[in-house]
């Protein structure tokens, strides 16, 4: 399926400043990210139509978009050219002289961009309806030097791999398999409070933990949560991630924390975080004899799903969730 059409989340909202074009490319679109004059996030292709140079090397100007090249200026909203230092006061800037311009919209602390040109609505990000936050949320912004599929695979058979938890193990054993709800495949492993070390001699661990991670069916976006016993949310890791440059991972992610974890979080993890133990880590470099020992297991779900989907495009039948 062509992730081109769909909503992505592309990066957090505190991502794009005000003073600093950020280039950006999804689903392999190369894209320049930039705040107007009324803060608004604007998306234009990074290229500047006179000579092709990136835009997100330029500077953001009176919240226009200026190259670095020759000077050009660009409107965010239409992608008009509005003024080339260079002309006489009685010359017409040519409509020709227009860069590309992208939907987009911010919400839930993402910026979200449509490659497609089709109209269409925005999704949110839809955690448990934004439950507040009991901590102040962190948030991030990378590229992963892998592909995104298998970024997306490794998330669901070992997201060890990929992130951590600050003072919590994830074991091997998954609870049933996993499952379609609605547009996500839910896949849930045991998890436990876990300071590093386990005491030797001691064979049965109590994993009072879940670990849950939603993979939504275009492979655009994720959450994993860390839930108790009850399913009640402890934490979750919202991402959003599209296909970069040479086979690489375009990321963004937020943690939300809610007041749960403090009556389920042992007392010694709530001291390490106030001695400033990271409440969560999203990995940015990623060993790959980490991933290549993974054992190919839920991933194959969504794989199966996938080719279902295809198959249903080509017999002229509408896609199912």
């Amino acid at each position: 399926m062509d992730n081109k059409q769909y909503w992505t989340a592309v990066a957090t909202s505190e991502y794009i400043k005000g003073d600093k074009p950020i280039g950006i490319v999804v689903h392999g679109i190369e894209l320049v990210l930039f705040r107007d004059q009324n803060q608004c996030v604007r998306v234009l292709e990074d290229r500047c139509p006179h000579r092709r140079v990136p835009l997100s090397l330029g500077t953001v100007c009176e919240g226009r978009i200026r190259c670095a090249y020759h000077g050009w200026s660009f409107d965010g909203s239409t992608g008009a050219c509005v003024d080339i230092p260079n002309l006489d006061r009685g010359e017409r800037i040519s409509p020709r002289y227009r860069v590309k311009t992208f939907q987009t919209c911010e919400r839930d602390g993402f910026v979200f961009v449509a490659p497609s040109s089709e109209k269409s609505e925005p999704p949110g990000v839809d955690v448990e309806n934004n439950p507040p936050s009991e901590l102040n949320e962190l948030y991030g912004n990378s590229c992963i030097a892998m592909p995104v599929t298998e970024y997306v695979a490794a998330l669901l058979d070992g997201p060890e791999t990929l992130l951590r938890f600050g003072g919590v193990g994830v074991s091997d054993f998954f609870l049933g398999d996993p499952v379609y709800r609605g547009n996500w495949l839910v896949c849930d492993r045991e998890a436990s409070w876990d300071r590093g070390s386990k005491p030797p001699g001691i064979k049965a661990i109590s994993r009072p933990l879940i670990l849950r991670v939603e993979i939504e069916r275009h492979k655009c976006a994720a959450k994993v949560w860390l839930l108790n016993a009850d399913e009640e949310p402890l934490a979750v890791v919202t991402m959003g991630f599209s296909s970069g440059m040479r086979s690489t991972t375009t990321l963004c992610w937020r943690y939300r924390q809610f007041p749960a974890w403090r009556h389920n979080a042992p007392v010694w993890l709530r001291l390490f975080q106030l001695l400033g133990l990271s409440a969560v880590d999203v990995y940015t470099s990623i060993p790959g004899d980490g991933i290549a020992g993974l054992l190919k297991g839920p991933s194959r779900h969504l794989e199966l799903h996938v080719m279902d989907q295809h198959k249903q495009v080509e017999s002229g039948g509408e896609l199912s969730c």
